[in-house]
């Protein structure tokens, strides 16, 4: 049940892919077969007995439209890799100098921060 998710998945990214070499534009319509046919299966492992099945399939369907606005504007970025790695260094900081209890070197510190 898994796999023909795999493959919508795939062949959406493909289509995000061209886009973007071409004159861009929204692909929803284009998608809108295959974004059907995800969705009724994301629906049919909702309600699996695998538990990562449904999950996987819950997650999909809870965040559908986040996860597919990138069919809409194709030059959004397929994942949040970078904004996560722009973060990583502030949360390692605040790991390892196990945050701060003072309010004002809180806000000192977060100030100083880019993000």
């Amino acid at each position: 049940m898994v796999e023909p998710c795999i493959e919508s998945l795939h062949l959406l990214m493909q289509a995000v892919y061209q886009a973007r070499e071409g004159p861009g534009g929204s692909l929803r319509q284009a998608c809108q077969g295959e974004l059907d046919r995800l969705q009724v299966l994301c629906e049919r492992m909702s309600r699996c007995p695998h538990d990562k099945a449904q999950r996987l399939g819950k997650e999909l369907l809870n965040d559908w439209e986040a996860i597919f606005r990138v069919l809409d504007e194709p030059r959004l970025p397929l994942t949040n890799n970078a904004a996560e790695r722009a973060l990583r260094h502030w949360v390692i900081l605040r790991r390892i100098s196990q945050g701060t209890r003072e309010p004002n070197r809180a806000a000192g510190r977060w100030r100083c921060s880019p993000v």
